[in-house]
């Protein structure tokens, strides 16, 4: 299985997230796609998705 791929509104914060909280290491980054990963393997890669809006506090998903 390969990386999974997030569409992300604020790729800075999302980066921010996964390379602190999850401790994931930035593999690259490169305009509006961050690749993060464990050594050089490739875990999470969010891609900026800035049209993408947060969901009401009551919604389902």
């Amino acid at each position: 299985m390969g990386a999974v791929t997030l569409l992300v509104a604020d790729l800075d914060a999302m980066t921010a997230y996964y390379r602190d909280a999850v401790t994931l290491r930035v593999l690259s980054a490169e305009g509006d796609r961050v690749v993060l990963g464990r050594g050089t393997r490739p875990v999470v890669i969010l891609q900026h998705s800035p049209e993408l809006r947060h969901a009401a506090p009551r919604a389902a998903g």
